[in-house]
């Protein structure tokens, strides 16, 4: 067996940090699971051994991606990067809505997925391949390749979710600038960026369509902005408290675990009934 381990080639300390990310998955839903066992009539450990097997099976992905042939990413760096938008684009149609958004696939009662997750992984495929085919001499180049297919793809995209558009966005300016894309074209994708950005939120404040930037934009004005509570009615407090109910909460249990939190399964806020146990780990 240690032999086998042996042979595994790569950065030893992408492969420390994946796991200790898949450890720090399983003590985080341990220590936060307690509400939504409490409401389907189980135990923490049912959670434990299912966020294990989780785990597991990801580890059996990650090894099968490991040992794929690389000619085998080249032929589907574009078909999974074609399946990824037409995901967003279903989602905008008939999308399921679960945990205040409508940014997930339904299949079935009991699976369900994100769209943008499997794009982040296409966006990198797609942009890979292209790069390597592509010398991109003329800006009309660039932008049939490179600038429409990513513009389509963050435009569908922030329809469910903004965090997830800025992550493609900056993974995809990451790339183009370490494999030496000229600067001017960066420039011009920026510039555009910009302009598509207020066309979008003029769209929304006109329809409606992309409430998620709102959201987004409320989170930075609550940050920023301290609001005076002491001018609310009591209705307003009410609303404000409805809110801000998550976050509140998120900062309360980071107050009382301290710098080093207080251990898992000790959490002092993991009894409390969340109101969207699904949607919020406190630790």
């Amino acid at each position: 067996m240690a032999k086998r381990f042996r042979k595994l080639h790569g950065d030893p300390i992408i492969w420390l940090v994946v796991l200790l990310l898949a450890m720090i998955s399983i003590v985080a839903v341990y220590s936060s699971s307690s509400a939504l066992a409490y409401k389907n009539d189980t135990t923490t450990s049912a959670y434990l051994l299912k966020q294990s097997l989780f785990v597991i099976i990801g580890f059996a992905f990650l090894l099968a991606c490991y040992i794929f042939p690389l000619k085998g990413y080249r032929l589907l760096s574009i078909p999974a990067f074609i399946v990824s938008v037409g995901c967003l684009f279903y989602v905008i149609v008939g999308g399921a809505k679960l945990n205040e958004g409508v940014r997930w696939i339904q299949i079935g009662e009991h699976l369900s997925f994100q769209p943008s997750e499997l794009t982040k992984i296409a966006v990198v495929l797609y942009l890979a391949r292209i790069l390597e085919s592509k010398s991109f001499k003329t800006f009309k180049e660039y932008a049939i390749w490179i600038l429409a297919p990513l513009g389509i793809t963050c435009i569908l995209s922030i329809y469910g979710s903004v965090s997830a558009t800025l992550i493609i966005c900056l993974t995809a300016f990451v790339i183009l600038i370490c494999a030496g894309i000229k600067w001017r074209y960066i420039w011009y994708t920026i510039g555009i960026a910009v302009v598509a950005l207020v066309i979008i939120f003029a769209i929304n404040k006109l329809t409606g369509k992309f409430n998620r930037i709102e959201t987004f934009t409320a989170r930075i004005e609550r940050f920023f902005v301290k609001e005076d509570l002491s001018k609310m009615t009591a209705a307003e407090l009410t609303n404000h408290k409805n809110k801000n109910f998550q976050s509140e909460e998120a900062k309360e249990a980071i107050q009382l675990g301290g710098f080093f939190g207080r251990g898992p399964g000790n959490s002092l806020k993991k009894d409390t009934l969340l109101r969207l146990a699904l949607a919020l780990s406190v630790m």
